[in-house]
Formats: C-alpha cells, sequence, structure tokens
C-alpha cells in the first residue's frame, strides 16, 4: 500500500513540476535545432568495383607460383599467394599509403581545418581559428600523420556486397563534387601502385630468373628457366599497359545530389528525448531527497 501511494506521489510531483520538466526538455529541443541548423551537409559519393581480370589472372604471378613446377628441385611450394585485390583493399586502408596519398594531394588543410562548403560557391570553409590562408600557415598546432590517418579513414567506406566480388568504395565529403573527387583519385592511386609492384616484383623475377639459367649448364632447366622469363615478361607488360590493374569500375562514383548526413530529424528526437529523461531524473531525485528530509 505504501508502494502504491509513492507511486501516486511521485506522479503527482511529476505533475506538480510539470513546468520545470517541459522547461529542460524544451532547453534541449531548442539546443538540438539550434546545433543541427548549424552542422553543415555530407554527401557520400560511391564507386562499385570488382577485381580486374589481372587480378584474377595473376594469383600465380608469384616466382613461387610461377615455379610450382620446380618445386622439387627448388624446394618451393604451390602457389600461397593472396589474390592482389585482397592485398589492395588492405593496403588501400593503410596508413602509409594514406599518408601519402594526403600528401600527395596536399589535402592536410582539407581535412584537419576544413568547417563545410560554401552551397553556393561550393568554396571551402576554412576554420581560422585552425588554419590562416592569407599567411598559408597553422595558427594552431599542425596535425600530426597518424591523426590526418584517422580523419581521412574516418569518412573513407570500403564495403565488399555479400555473395559477390563487388565492393563499394565510397567518401564523405562537405562536398559533393568533392566527395566523387575523392573516390576517383583513391582508385586511380591503388591501380597506380598495385600496378607499379606488380612492374617491380616482375623485373625482379625476370632478373633472378636470368642469373640461374646462366648458372645452369642443363639445356632442360635452361629451356624451363626462359620460359619462365617468357612469362614474367608478359606479365610485366600487361602490368605497363593495363591502368586498370587491379580494380575495374563498373559503377563510377557520380556527384552525389542527396545528404547522407546529418540526419536533423532523427537528432532533434533523441536530444529532446534525453532532455525529457534528465528532467525527469532531477525531478524524482528532488522528490527523495524531500521525503528523507521528512
Amino acid at each position: 500500500m505504501e508502494e502504491e501511494l509513492d507511486f501516486k506521489s511521485i506522479i503527482k510531483t511529476f505533475w506538480d513540476q510539470k513546468i520545470l520538466i517541459i522547461a529542460i526538455t524544451s532547453v534541449f529541443a531548442i539546443f538540438s535545432i539550434i546545433s543541427v541548423l548549424n552542422t553543415p551537409n555530407e554527401f557520400k559519393a560511391v564507386s562499385k568495383i570488382i577485381p580486374a581480370e589481372s587480378s584474377s589472372g595473376n594469383s600465380n604471378t608469384g616466382l613461387a607460383g610461377q615455379l610450382s613446377g620446380l618445386a622439387g628441385i627448388a624446394g618451393l611450394g604451390g602457389d600461397t599467394s593472396t589474390p592482389e585485390d585482397v592485398i589492395a583493399i588492405e593496403i588501400m586502408q593503410s596508413w602509409a599509403f594514406i599518408e601519402t596519398f594526403i600528401q600527395k594531394n596536399n589535402l592536410e588543410v582539407e581535412l584537419y581545418a576544413l568547417k563545410g562548403v560554401d552551397p553556393k560557391t561550393n568554396e571551402f570553409i576554412i576554420d581560422g581559428d585552425v588554419y590562416d590562408i592569407d599567411s598559408d600557415e597553422w595558427v594552431s598546432k599542425p596535425p600530426t600523420s597518424w591523426k590526418l590517418y584517422q580523419l581521412f579513414l574516418d569518412r573513407l567506406s570500403i564495403i565488399p556486397q555479400r555473395d559477390s566480388t563487388i565492393v563499394n568504395i565510397g567518401y564523405e565529403h562537405f562536398s559533393p563534387i568533392r566527395a566523387k573527387e575523392y573516390v576517383d583519385l583513391l582508385l586511380k592511386e591503388i591501380n597506380d601502385y598495385m600496378r607499379l609492384r606488380k612492374i617491380q616484383i616482375a623485373a625482379n623475377n625476370i632478373s633472378y630468373l636470368q642469373s640461374q639459367a646462366n648458372k645452369t649448364q642443363i639445356s632442360e632447366m635452361k629451356s624451363v628457366f626462359y620460359n619462365l622469363i617468357e612469362e614474367q615478361t608478359k606479365t610485366k607488360m600487361l602490368a605497363e599497359v593495363n591502368l586498370d590493374y587491379v580494380f575495374l569500375t563498373i559503377d563510377k562514383a557520380m556527384v552525389p545530389e542527396l545528404k547522407s548526413k546529418p540526419f536533423r530529424s532523427l537528432i532533434v528526437i533523441q536530444i529532446t528525448f534525453i532532455g525529457g529523461l534528465i528532467s525527469l531524473v532531477l525531478v524524482l531525485f528532488k522528490y527523495i531527497f524531500r521525503r528523507k528530509e521528512d
């Protein structure tokens, strides 16, 4: 009976303090509205890619794979190489690759000091407390390589589709145009990186095979080495001419017209709801303390 009376007392207290509850909730609601109105829109550009034919066909282009026929002689096992597209996806998310990408495209200021983009002119709005455009100098402490890497990675998405070789590469930016440019640049860079990597590997393999062919006096072995040199030369030539070496774009990134975030109505509802809960808790504590004093 006492619990029922207490429950009724609590409900009565909430009703008596309804003005306070409404006031606190309203403050949170107003704050959320002001906050979301000052939060710039962000846009996400996405490109759909698949492993290029060279990727699927290059699983044996490593030296161990090419020498699988000589495994018994050279002591090499069968092909255990990781597919090129899998390696490329890991490299795309690596600190070293992204650091080089940021430096090559001069993205430091854009990543660390950008507050938004003017929707009419598409000009960047730079935080003057962080970077001074006129003097071209950092006002605050310059960002570290790790900080820039984290900022870039937070906006990058690499999502493989289930039961498919298709991978969605996306990037979020205040500017829809820049979002598309980032995706295009990133795909070009990783294709170039993997292509040059394969050219270098093939060149090293050719050099090694030539040295081994010169050492042996067995004609059959020389023939095997020359065949392998021929295969490595083909691999090198294909890598040199194939710009889409590791990834082929099947649906290129377009300039997005719809924002990806923020979800303003949801944010307002969530913050208002939190404000309402806080006001109820405050009133409840006030009720408990009053009961103890009595």
